[in-house]
């Protein structure tokens, strides 16, 4: 069962995902695709809609498909963030820096 993640806004998880190296892949309509370079095959799906917050299953879903745990995730706002990322990238991706 995915990880329930809520009160989540498009931009906000766009910017998390981007922070541990998701790149745009384009974009159908209103569904924004990632891919992450370490990740070759795996496509995270992010609807946009920008007037209210994330389903959280299907952010769960994201999350999940991302290699990610909801604390991991989670641990990408406030005031650690950048260090929080680093880590990620290292431990999660095996990535430099």
């Amino acid at each position: 069962m995915p990880p329930f993640i809520s009160g989540i806004s498009f931009a906000n998880a766009l910017a998390r995902f981007r922070m541990i190296g998701w790149e745009d892949d384009g974009q159908q309509g209103s569904h924004h695709y990632l891919v992450h370079p370490k990740m070759p095959g795996t496509r995270i799906v992010l609807p946009d809609h920008r007037r209210r917050d994330l389903d959280p299953v299907t952010l769960g879903i994201a999350v999940e498909y991302a290699g990610l745990t909801a604390a991991q995730f989670r641990s990408l706002t406030g005031g650690g963030r950048r260090r929080n990322a680093r880590r990620i990238r290292q431990d999660v991706y095996g990535m430099e820096g």
